[in-house]
Parts: structure tokens; sequence; C-alpha cells
């Protein structure tokens, strides 16, 4: 497939109708995003600042090249930690005069990776994420934002030293007798505010309303003042475009391998997980291209490598452990039926697990194709089944229509199961047993013989 780039057909011819829409939801998603990147920044070691800058570049890059109508394109705590322990793992230190340029070099590392995933196509990594780890994601993103929000709607510090949902909960909780009493109050409302709105007026978002309402009270209110902790002044004016720097460049790519994989699986997981039916599907190959463009050119702008998500890689890699687990479980479990004549005219497949129906010769079919892995539990399930016939079949048929190809592996697994079946006195057979009483070389022990043809069927 050549190398393209592609207008987000969400944005692209604009329509005049999405206008409100997308004013609101971008006020919105700003009123959340740019306050959590910025906090993001601090943790990554760096200006406050820098956590705004990434809010920006990228994400025009991400509205013109990626697919999601809805996903956000900022950063995410797991980038941030990533991008502060591969500074501090490069020698580098939060603060110093060259971290800024550093960060440059890792943030155009991990776009340099992620189109460079995009010319070999690892996009389809993230077709092992299944709809069961997406719901389960959308479940706990709720509580988990619940639980990071918690210290600051009861104006107490957060623990630095926990983290994960029941850690960060129970230290806030433990906290509760030292709520301060003028923040639990505007929580108090704000909370009252939002729930009042969704029921009288849904169609205003009501996040909108309490974050206009915050920026006034803490302008004009003297929330300050009344001991309400607020955010740092933000330097004015917009990012100055630097250079990176190649001093700790080898030192830094293990670190750009981690980050470039986790904001990459971590923000189709997201969108994936938010997308609306009425929404095309995500390529994920297209996500890699738009995801490192933006990661690219908003490297000159001092940002944090971009990403997008639910700041739970953890619950994905899990989820795709489990899903991997799965697979390989029902693939290598066997699955081997009886095939039987009805009307001495046509062949059916009887249900797994159904008594065996004497027949000579005995058909079976292998309802999967066979290696290395499964292949000696459905030899096992083959021997089964031809011992439970009563009287004994002298012929077995072999099914292996599902087989795609025969390795040495496969072979030397039914010259193993042939020689087990010479010693029941039972041969093998081709499609149509007319080799029956054939003894080609390699036949089994007893002068009876094998003649296995992968892909052949009974008839």
């Amino acid at each position: 497939m050549p190398w393209r780039f592609e207008l987000a057909p969400a944005i692209w011819p604009y329509q005049r109708q999405w206008l409100r829409g997308d004013v609101l939801a971008g006020l919105a998603a700003g009123a959340v995003v740019i306050p959590q990147a910025m906090a993001y920044a601090t943790v990554a070691g760096m200006p406050v600042q820098f956590g705004l800058y990434t809010c920006m570049l990228p994400l025009v890059v991400y509205a013109f090249i990626g697919g999601s109508r809805t996903a956000s394109m900022s950063t995410t705590s797991t980038v941030a930690t990533l991008t502060a322990s591969t500074m501090l793992g490069a020698g580098i230190v939060a603060g110093s005069p060259d971290a800024a340029s550093e960060l440059i070099t890792l943030t155009l590392l991990v776009g340099v990776i992620l189109l460079a995933a995009r010319l070999v196509k690892l996009g389809s990594i993230v077709e092992n994420i299944n709809r069961a780890t997406l719901i389960g994601l959308k479940a706990g993103v709720g509580l988990t934002i619940v639980a990071s929000q918690l210290p600051k709607l009861l104006g107490v510090a957060p623990d630095p030293n926990h983290d994960g949902f029941f850690r960060v909960l129970w230290s806030a909780l433990s906290q509760v007798g030292d709520a301060h009493v003028v923040t639990v109050g505007l929580t108090v409302v704000s909370i009252a505010i939002l729930i009042l709105m969704g029921y009288a007026t849904p169609r205003i978002p009501g996040p909108l309303v309490i974050a206009a309402l915050g920026i006034v009270a803490a302008a004009f209110g003297g929330l300050s003042s009344m001991g309400v902790k607020l955010i740092p002044a933000v330097p004015q004016g917009l990012p100055i475009p630097g250079w990176p720097a190649f001093d700790h460049v080898a030192q830094l790519i293990p670190g750009a391998l981690a980050i470039a994989m986790m904001a990459f699986l971590e923000t189709v997981s997201a969108a994936r997980g938010i997308r609306r039916s009425e929404d095309p599907q995500l390529d994920p190959d297209r996500e890699l291209t738009a995801r490192g463009l933006a990661a690219v050119l908003g490297s000159f702008f001092h940002t944090l490598p971009p990403s997008a998500g639910f700041s739970q890689l953890p619950a994905v890699a899990v989820g795709m452990l489990l899903t991997l687990y799965a697979v390989l479980h029902e693939a290598n479990h066997p699955h081997v039926v009886q095939v039987v004549r009805r009307d001495g005219s046509y062949w059916v497949d009887r249900a797994e697990g159904d008594p065996i129906e004497p027949a000579d010769p005995l058909v079976l079919r292998a309802q999967v194709a066979l290696y290395t892995a499964n292949l000696r539990a459905n030899a096992n399930v083959v021997s089964g089944l031809v011992k439970a016939c009563d009287p004994r079949p002298k012929t077995l048929v072999l099914d292996l229509s599902r087989q795609p190809k025969v390795s040495s592996t496969i072979l030397d697994g039914l010259r193993e199961l042939d020689t087990e079946m010479a010693g029941l006195g039972v041969a093998w057979c081709s499609q149509n047993c007319r080799t029956r009483h054939a003894k080609p070389r390699g036949a089994g022990r007893g002068g009876k013989s094998l003649q296995h043809r992968a892909g052949t069927q009974p008839r």
C-alpha cells in the first residue's frame, strides 16, 4: 500500500451545521484537558506551560490527519511518568538548562518511531484489544477520574506515594478530617449544579458552565484569600520553536520506544472506546501516521509526547494478555468430531462430545488446523474415540480439510498416531479407502497402511 496522507473526513469539507457543536465540544474538552495537561507537565518534570503547548499543535495536526472525531490529543499520566523516568535514566536533571532541548529530542524520537511503525504496518497490534477490554476501560474511567480528583475536591494534598484506584481512594478518604470547608462547599455546589442542569437543561454543557463560573470566582471572588488552592500563573505568549539536542540520543531511544507504544495503544483504545455508532471505524495505520506527525511537528515547540487515552495501559496490557490467552486456549483445545453418512448419500458432522456411532470406516474430522501446540491434544482425542468404539473399526479416516499446510512436525505426530493405531489393529486410509490394504512406504506395523492426505474429505 503506497504512503499517502488523507484529510480526516470528519472535518473536510467542513459543514456549517457542525460549528455550534464543535465550539461547545472544544470549550468543554479544553476546560478539562488543558489543566490536566499542565499538571502532567509537572509530573514529567517540565515547566507547566509545556503541558499547555501539548494541547495546541498536536491537536491541530491530528484534526487534519487522524480518524477519530471524539478523541482529544494532549498527553496522559502514563506518558508523563514515562517521560520523567526516561529523562532521569538518561542523566537529564529536571529543571536543568538542557532539559527543554532534550525533551524536543525525546518527543521527536517518539514521532519517528511511530512513523517507522506505520511504514512496516504495525498498526494491527491494536486488533488484540477486544471489545470487552474497551468496555471495562470505559467503566473504570469514571472511577479512576473520581479517585484522582477527590483530593482536589476535598482540598487536601494528594499523596505522591499512592497510585492506582484503591490506593488513591483510600489516601483521599483517610484525609476527610482535614478537608477544607470552603473547597468542600464549592465541590458540593458544583456537583449540585451539574445534576440539576442534566435534568433541567440537558442541551447546555454543564461542565463548561462550571468551568466558567470557577474562572469568574477565582478572578473576582477572592477564593485564594479563603484558602482555596489555585494553579500557579502560566507564562503568556505562544511557544517559541527550539532545536533538539543530540547528546543523549542513545540513552533516550529505549524510553522513546516504550512511550511510542504506550501512547499509540492508549490513544487508539480510547478512541475506539468512545466512538459513536455513526462514526467510521478507525484505521490503526492511519492513527500511527497522525500521532507520528503530531509528535514530530509538536516536538520543535516543546510539547510532551502527545497521546490521548484513559491513562490505563496496564489495563490494556492485561486485556491483550487475557485475549491472547483465550485465543491460544481455544486454539490448543482439541476439536474432533465424527462424520457420518446419512441416507447413504451425504455426510454430516456430529456435535463435539456426542457418543460415537459404530462405523467402519470410522471417519473423524479435526475442526481446527493442527500445529505443534495442539497436535498431541487432538491426537489423544482421536485415539480415545477409536478406543471407545464397540466394535472397534478396522479402518480410520482422518479428515484434515481444515489444514492449510503440513509441516514436518505434524507429519511426525501423525506417524506416532499411526503407530498407536496399528497397535490397536486399525488401519488408516485415504478419502475413499480404495487403498485400504495397500502397503506404501511408511506403512505402520502389522502390515497396516498410513495414507494421510491433508485437505481431503470423505465422500
